[in-house]
């Protein structure tokens, strides 16, 4: 029951947990609850804020790599046993969940789980945690998915222009040219922009390969040569020209993936699930991922070839590529019906409420 002067304290590390627990915050506030958001991405916590959490009625917690959160969990109960049961955890990305850290492993009694997905039968974190949670998909999955139905319309209509990276002038893209949308990531090498590019060479039809980088990239100094060396790959390169497509901040990525007609991406991008939902072809590279990415990380990457066309490296790259430009390759038949079989569904009239569920799973604990 809510006493009058109830707390709960957020925090996460990544920029992933911090998207999810806006909306809570959020929500938090609207239900008259005082809220304490500790300063997340990357930042570390002061000892002022640590003791105030100590003495929380509920502390939220996301889920980043290596999943941080955990060893604060931890240090709260160690020193406050009475936040057994008190401590939510919540997914910003569905089944990354924080079951494969130890740490958490060993409280996991103690804690709670607000999961985006219902749970396998099977799935580690019903044995984990105290409780698991089904609250929905985040709010902001509603306007991406709005942004692809943008960029599909933009295809139909025959506006999408193209120019020439570094140029002035632009011109129309062709009914029969081929649009690759390549979604970047942070770290992302001028060597897998390079063996991408060498699509272009052999398809055999007019090709534009837009590449978009990760905006987790901007000032960040250990990147810069690896920034210019892709720079220098895309120099005189066709890209999208229309800016309320290619320059549209963070909308830009989904409003490329409903222009093209193969996006290229990293199996752990959030879109691939639900730009399968749109029918939307794309392909996710195995190769893409370090060893730490997949030991740092709950979620399983092969998940998203459920809803998308999965491959190992990008010798296989060229292949897949040929295969869903045609529609009625085997290919392009198996992943239409993996993607409906596999679809997330979407009501735009009844929204999302991903941080009033939480709340509402909150107000049962405090």
């Amino acid at each position: 029951m809510l006493g009058r002067r109830s707390l709960v304290v957020l925090w996460g590390r990544d920029q992933g947990a911090n998207n999810v627990l806006d909306l809570v915050e959020k929500s938090v506030k609207e239900q008259g609850i005082w809220t304490l958001r500790i300063p997340g991405l990357n930042s570390a916590i002061s000892e002022e804020h640590r003791s105030v959490a100590l003495h929380a009625s509920a502390v939220v917690l996301g889920v980043s790599g290596n999943v941080p959160e955990a060893k604060f969990a931890y240090g709260l109960l160690a020193q406050n046993p009475k936040l057994a049961g008190k401590i939510v955890f919540i997914e910003d990305f569905p089944t990354s969940n924080g079951t494969q850290d130890p740490l958490l492993r060993s409280m996991g009694s103690a804690l709670h789980l607000c999961a985006i997905l219902p749970s396998a039968p099977n799935a580690p974190e019903l044995s984990v945690y105290r409780q698991v949670h089904t609250v929905g998909y985040p709010d902001h999955w509603i306007p991406a998915i709005e942004n692809i139905r943008f960029g599909i319309e933009a295809r139909k209509s025959g506006g999408i222009r193209k120019r020439r990276r570094g140029g002035v002038g632009s011109c129309f893209v062709g009914r029969d040219e081929v649009i690759i949308y390549v979604s970047g990531f942070s770290g992302f090498t001028a060597g897998y922009l390079r063996q991408i590019m060498e699509i272009e060479k052999v398809l055999g039809v007019p090709v534009v390969i837009h590449y978009r980088a990760h905006p987790s990239e901007q000032n960040r100094p250990e990147l810069s040569q690896v920034i210019k060396e892709r720079d220098a790959l895309l120099e005189g390169r066709w890209e999208i020209a229309n800016q309320e497509i290619s320059d549209a901040g963070r909308d830009s990525d989904p409003r490329l993936i409903g222009v093209s007609d193969i996006t290229v991406a990293n199996p752990g991008h959030v879109s691939t699930f639900f730009a399968g939902s749109l029918r939307k072809k794309m392909v996710c590279i195995m190769e893409f991922l370090e060893n730490k990415d997949v030991g740092s990380s709950s979620y399983d990457y092969r998940f998203a070839g459920f809803r998308t066309h999965l491959i190992e490296s990008f010798s296989d790259l060229l292949q897949a590529v040929k295969a869903l430009l045609d529609d009625g390759s085997p290919e392009s038949k198996n992943l239409a019906e993996k993607q409906r079989l596999n679809t997330i569904p979407f009501d735009p009239q009844n929204p999302p409420s991903y941080g009033k569920n939480v709340v509402d799973v909150i107000k049962n604990l405090i």
